[in-house]
């Protein structure tokens, strides 16, 4: 649910850290915050499903590469596939992968985006045994991600083979201010004999590469082997071997271009011959049909493509397919697939995003029931225009079990298709009601939400892209697109990914202000949160710029006193602490405090978080008796207002405990996290991240008394539950591990 981040700040203890998340204080004894690490996030496994039966005209190639990778020569050990959209570059680099991984380690990252490079380069390096401390430093802008990975790759002694495919965008690869040549950014020259770096992209251009990297040529297929690809997903039914040659030269050998027509023919055989139909069923009659029903759809911006009939061609064979599936009395998959096709490169949740009463309601679409949505993907995936994956799953029922995804070539020229570009306001009405229904649901700073972030954040980048782009702009359809794509930037904060959620946020801050103006609501939350980024970043002075100008906006629109204003007042405080400027802001937490005692009451939410934020202040100026003392006072205020068992009175039960333990009150420390871990264990169960947490600190506390041995118990408890809820690599779990290893040996005591 995108929105104001409502987050207060809580000193730590014992080396750890306080994160809020919507309210909640979640207590973590290690030095960085959850990078949300869960079932669902960016896999670094090679596609190997995508791989077709029978590879052809590759066989040179491939046995060159597969000899590289096998038996690395000194140089040189990055290799570049280059070559036209569609001519089967993905598939070399899997084949040569699914060959490579018996003998050595295999990653494969996609850079076919900003959002899916940096996922797929967090996840190496979580492969690679980053700790979290890295992860966290890299990530958040205050040190070089690309420096960590290749840190790590060239520290190894084995053999390993990592494959950046739909690497096009060159500025994706580059540092900032670099060039990819110099070998700084996410692309470089294994210093190792043993890795091999293999690349995969449309442009050759060997100036990007400077001299260290081998180009590739991915060429179209011969007529030959392009008639044996036509055979292999058709058969001989269609025609013969030469008929299939002859198609095979029209489509210019291209591989994409064969399989969809290969997969029209597959399917054309199967119509009945309905009066006044004449279904294409051969090789020679889909040639006559090819050349003689389009015209050129030249709609391509300029340098876009290396040729444009490459762009006609694949337009013309997904246009007849869409023919075939009308002439069967399916007309739902064409809008369907150009409602896709302004969707990221990027996994599709389609479960999440193609809702049937959204779609219903849409001119585009039309009535579509749950039952005819499935058939119209399933329709389309068998004639290749998209591929549908099911992930493996324990739970049937996880909706982000099931993706989509479209080729770039596909998606381009439907997007492109002049008829398309035409309703582009209608087709993005129906995606912003769609993502907005699901990320409006969805709280960026709850972990559980995660994984579905994760794919949801580059198709609502894409999307708000769009709209920026087009000339007339909805106003709904804005702020909706804008929503969803706040709450992308939320969660890219959350991970504690400050820099692309400060280049999120002004994303959308250019469209509300283009749409809606600098006064409105949305607008300021937005440049709240934007504040709120810029102070993780160690930006203070940015921060307290942007807070005094919002801080300034409010106080003339809504009143000194507003919930709002006082709200924006209290995080301005917050940059005063990290400033050192304790005096002003503590001073500035009491006036903030008083005003919303005065308006909002004394069991406000929003009073609750400026009373910790104040309590905190006591912590960080040692006044440990004082803070003792507030959070007291806090938990029975909401213990009144709340109950007792009410998630906010555990947690600031949690940093009481947390008081004590710092003023070396041990054994009262150990016996509120005792109290506070029977309610959650009532109230939440026994395996929630809140109760796990509360054990590993409650362990914590057992091993500052010297209590080893059942410190050592208690931390083995959590670190098993950990790895089985939620993995061996999240950083929990890491985090646990790493407690449990840093323990002494255990001493002669009574467990």
């Amino acid at each position: 649910m995108a929105g104001e981040i409502p987050r207060q700040w809580a000193a730590a203890t014992h080396g750890s850290i306080v994160n809020q998340a919507a309210g909640d204080i979640i207590q973590l004894i290690s030095s960085a915050p959850s990078l949300g690490h869960q079932p669902g996030m960016e896999s670094i496994v090679a596609p190997y499903g995508q791989l077709p039966r029978v590879i052809r005209g590759r066989a040179s190639l491939l046995d060159e590469l597969t000899d590289a990778v096998l038996r690395p020569h000194p140089h040189p050990r990055v290799h570049v596939l280059h070559g036209i959209g569609g001519s089967g570059k993905t598939t070399v680099a899997l084949e040569v992968a699914r060959r490579a991984q018996t003998s050595m380690p295999v990653w494969w990252v996609s850079a076919a985006g900003a959002d899916t490079l940096s996922s797929g380069m967090r996840q190496l390096a979580l492969a690679l045994g980053a700790d979290i401390e890295q992860i966290q430093l890299a990530w958040s802008g205050q040190a070089s991600a690309s420096d960590l990975v290749w840190s790590l790759l060239d520290a190894r002694t084995d053999h390993w083979l990592l494959v950046v495919d739909n690497a096009d965008d060159s500025q994706l690869l580059a540092p900032a201010h670099g060039r990819v040549a110099g070998g700084t950014g996410w692309i470089r020259h294994p210093r190792s004999a043993r890795g091999t770096l293999l690349v995969t992209r449309r442009s050759r251009d060997p100036r990007l590469w400077g001299t260290w990297a081998e180009l590739r040529l991915v060429d179209q297929l011969s007529p030959e082997d392009g008639a044996q690809v036509l055979l292999d997903l058709v058969g001989a039914t269609a025609g013969s071997e030469s008929d299939a040659q002859a198609l095979a030269t029209d489509l210019q050998g291209l591989p994409l271009a064969l399989r969809l027509a290969g997969a029209y023919l597959r399917e054309s055989v199967t119509q009945p011959p309905w009066p006044g139909t004449s279904p294409v069923r051969s090789f020679a009659a889909y040639q006559r049909t090819l050349r003689s029903r389009f015209t050129l759809l030249d709609t391509t911006p300029p340098g876009q493509y290396e040729d444009r009939t490459q762009q006609e061609l694949i337009t013309r064979t997904w246009e007849l397919s869409l023919d075939l599936l009308h002439a069967q009395g399916k007309d739902q998959p064409r809008p369907l697939l150009r409602l896709l096709a302004h969707l990221a490169d990027a996994p599709i949740p389609f479960v999440l995003l193609l809702d049937p009463a959204i779609l219903s309601d849409s001119p585009e679409v039309g009535p579509i029931t749950f039952e005819q949505l499935h058939r119209a993907l399933t329709s389309l995936a068998d004639l290749a225009l998209i591929d549908m994956t099911t992930r493996p799953d324990p739970n049937p029922d996880n909706p982000l079990a099931y993706t989509l995804s479209l080729h770039a070539l596909v998606r381009a020229t439907n997007r492109e298709h002049p008829q398309v570009v035409a309703r582009r306001p209608e087709y993005l009405d129906v995606l912003g009601a769609s993502m907005h229904k699901v990320t409006d649901a969805l709280d960026p700073d709850e972990p559980a939400a995660w994984p579905a972030w994760q794919f949801l954040a580059p198709h609502a980048s894409s999307l708000l892209e769009l709209l920026a782009t087009s000339v007339d702009i909805d106003r709904e359809t804005a702020r909706e697109l804008s929503r969803a794509a706040q709450g992308s930037a939320d969660y890219f904060g959350a991970l504690g990914m400050y820099e692309r959620a400060e280049t999120e946020y002004r994303a959308v801050l250019d469209v509300q202000r283009l749409v809606i103006g600098e006064d409105h609501p949305d607008t300021l939350s937005t440049r709240h949160n934007l504040a709120y980024t810029l102070r993780d970043r160690g930006m203070l002075e940015a921060a307290e710029t942007e807070y005094r100008d919002v801080l300034a906006v409010r106080r003339r629109v809504l009143g000194e006193e507003h919930a709002k204003t006082l709200v924006t007042r209290n995080q301005l405080a917050r940059v005063y602490r990290e400033q050192g400027r304790y005096e002003e802001a503590e001073e500035e937490f009491r006036n903030v405090l008083a005003a919303q005692r005065l308006t909002l009451g004394e069991q406000n939410l929003d009073t609750l978080i400026t009373r910790s934020n104040l309590a905190s202040m006591y912590f960080v100026s040692r006044k440990l008796d004082e803070a003792e003392a507030e959070y007291r006072d806090i938990l029975a205020t909401e213990r009144r207002a709340l109950g007792e068992d009410h998630l906010e009175s555990l947690v600031t039960h949690g940093n009481l405990a947390r008081v004590l333990a710092e003023q070396g009150r041990f054994d009262q420390a150990e016996a509120e996290y005792r109290d506070v871990l029977s309610a959650e264990t009532r109230v939440l169960g026994d395996e929630h991240p809140d109760t796990l947490t509360t054990r590993h600190n409650l362990a914590a506390t057992l091993a500052a008394q010297g209590r080893q041995a059942q410190a050592r118990k208690e931390f083995q408890a959590v670190l098993e539950a950990r790895e089985r809820l939620l993995g061996p690599d999240h950083p929990n779990t890491r985090q646990t591990g790493t407690a449990l290893a840093l323990l002494a040996a255990p001493p002669d005591e009574p467990v």
